[in-house]
Formats: structure tokens, C-alpha cells, sequence
């Protein structure tokens, strides 16, 4: 329990202090492919950094010489008289059983706090999923170019999720090329995966709140990366942005779906109209190189043993002591 705790803590706050680093050097740049990659990277390695062993630079190797010490000293037994008969018995006095009360550790009770908090995101996460694959249930379904579509009576925004595309029979009639190009752009990039990843991090990590902003920025960094993809297809930038703000007007939203209308109106249409960021910026990335350092000899795994032919050495990184030529104390 104790090493599961340790583990949370560090992920946690390795995770906290990369986010609010990226927040501050890359959210407002237009390297989406790339800030993507440093999103995804940034979870999976503040989960990894416990697990890694580090060279511990601030704590010397402390050289500890064990000698055996041998007392030449006998021991004597003392007898002591008794004036018991041999069959007598003694009868024993009668004790009271102490009053016994019932605690709970504050490990423990953090625990369990923990583990229902995991229950409920993952009942959450469930519900969403039914919500879907209910209204598959009554869809009509269509082939094309390789992707499922999901046509529904309703008036629903259109979603992607897996390899499947769900869109009103209005949307179908009046706007399905943009609304099919742009939910096409999600699933052939992949972030239906990202989406996954993000909210198994968030039922694992449910009480930091950073963690929900960071599924948001990621989830605009998909919708910024499909705006791109659908209008560099030909569709014409104007058309689309009424487009945007016609759909972006109150719906339901889904866990693992990219939605046509999820992001804030203004901030899509200010990154479509945005210039492109200069390549110089990706200098920024290299300031992630001392925090990732520090976090890593903060929080990784302290060294192994220093060995030596001389004799027994103790390492200050360390919790054991052992005997060069085998043998152990």
C-alpha cells in the first residue's frame, strides 16, 4: 500500500509540473502535430519516472567497515530456589480483557477514498460508452471510403469514434462534406487512441484536477489539427467557420468521441486564422530538458550497490548492506 501511495504522489506531482510547463512554453502555438506528441509524451513518462532508476548526483557513497567483535566471557546459570512441590499448581490470577476499540489508519482510509474515486470514474466512463452504442443501436449504417457512418433522426452532433462517424440525417444532407471530412481527419489520425490513454490517466489519476484540464487541451488540439486537415482538403474557410459556429451551440458531449462542435468557438476560429508559428519556437522544447532531469533524480529510483574488491562499502542511495565476498548481515 505504502509503494502504491509513494507511486501516486510522485506521478502525480511529475505530472502537475510538465503540464504547467507545457501550458506556459506551447498551448498557444500552432505546432499541433508537436504539441500533441509533448502531451501524450508527458503523461506516459511522469507515470515511468518512479519505475526509473537514477543516478542519485547530490549524495555521497558512504564507505561503512564492518569488524566482528568476540567476547571471551562465560556464561553462567544462576539456579534459583523454589519452594513449590512439584505437583503443586499455582492458580492463575483472573485478567480483564482491555477494552478494545476499532481504528483505521489514515493510510488505510486514504486508500479506500482513492479506489472509490476509481469506481466512480470507471462507472462514469462505462455510462458514456452505453450512451454510444446505444444510439449505433439506432442508427442507420453506410459504408464509405473505408469508415462506418452513423446516420440518426435526431438532432445530434456528429462524433467520430473508432473507425465510426455518427451524423444527424439533417447534417448528412445539408453539410456532409466538411462534417465527414472533418470527423474522417480524427479517425486517420489516430486520436480516438489518445482518447483512450487520457481517460485511463484520469480514472488512475481522478483527484487532480490538472488532469482534466489536460484531456480538454488535448481534445482542442485534435479539433485544431482536423480544422487544418479539412480545410487544407479544399473546403472552403469561410463556409466553415459559419459552419463552427452554427454547430457549436450546446450538446452532449462523449468521453471517447471527437466532436464536431467540441472546442470553444472563438479559439477554433482564431487558430484557423492564426499564422503559423516560426520553427525558431521549437527551441522552447528544449526547456523541458533540466525539469525532466530534476524530476527524474527527484523521483526516480535511487541507485543500486557500489562494489569494490577492498571490502564492504554501503551506498547512501540505498537501503542494504552486503559483503563482497558473499556473504550477507
Amino acid at each position: 500500500m505504502n509503494t502504491f501511495l509513494i507511486f501516486l504522489l510522485k506521478s502525480t506531482l511529475s505530472l502537475s509540473l510538465l503540464y504547467l510547463a507545457f501550458r506556459l512554453l506551447m498551448r498557444e502555438e500552432t505546432f499541433f502535430k508537436l504539441s500533441r506528441m509533448v502531451l501524450l509524451f508527458m503523461v506516459l513518462i511522469a507515470v515511468t519516472i518512479p519505475f526509473i532508476h537514477s543516478p542519485q548526483m547530490f549524495q555521497q557513497i558512504k564507505t561503512v567497515q564492518l569488524k566482528p567483535i568476540f567476547q571471551s566471557q562465560s556464561v553462567f546459570e544462576d539456579p534459583k530456589p523454589t519452594t513449590a512441590s512439584p505437583g503443586a499448581i499455582l492458580p492463575s490470577a483472573l485478567v480483564p480483557e482491555p477494552f478494545q476499540t476499532f481504528t483505521i489508519s489514515y493510510k488505510t482510509l486514504i486508500f479506500y477514498v482513492y479506489f472509490s474515486g476509481v469506481i466512480v470514474s470507471f462507472l462514469i466512463l462505462i455510462y458514456s460508452i452505453i450512451s454510444v452504442l446505444l444510439l449505433f443501436r439506432k442508427a442507420r449504417k453506410i459504408k464509405q471510403d473505408g469508415i462506418c457512418l452513423q446516420i440518426v433522426s435526431g438532432d445530434i452532433p456528429a462524433f467520430s469514434i473508432g473507425h465510426s462517424i455518427l451524423i444527424s440525417q439533417y447534417d448528412y444532407e445539408t453539410n456532409s462534406e466538411a462534417i465527414i471530412a472533418h470527423e474522417s481527419s480524427h479517425i486517420r489520425l489516430g486520436h480516438f487512441y489518445d482518447l483512450v490513454l487520457m481517460e485511463t490517466i484520469k480514472i488512475i489519476f481522478w483527484f487532480n484536477p490538472l488532469v482534466y484540464r489536460m484531456v480538454r487541451d488535448l481534445k482542442e488540439i485534435h479539433e485544431f489539427q482536423a480544422d487544418d486537415y479539412t480545410l487544407s482538403s479544399g473546403i472552403d474557410a469561410t463556409q466553415y467557420q459559419l459552419l463552427i459556429i452554427q454547430k457549436c451551440v450546446g450538446h452532449q458531449k462523449f468521453a471517447l468521441a471527437n466532436s464536431f462542435n467540441h472546442s470553444h468557438i472563438k479559439k477554433r476560429i482564431a487558430m484557423i486564422n492564426k499564422r503559423k508559428s516560426s520553427k525558431a519556437k521549437i527551441w522552447k522544447m528544449v526547456a523541458f530538458l533540466p525539469l525532466l532531469a530534476l524530476l527524474l533524480m527527484a523521483f526516480g529510483k535511487t541507485g543500486k550497490r557500489i562494489s569494490s574488491s577492498q571490502g564492504m562499502y554501503y551506498s547512501a542511495s540505498t537501503d542494504s548492506l552486503a559483503n563482497l565476498d558473499g556473504s550477507k548481515f
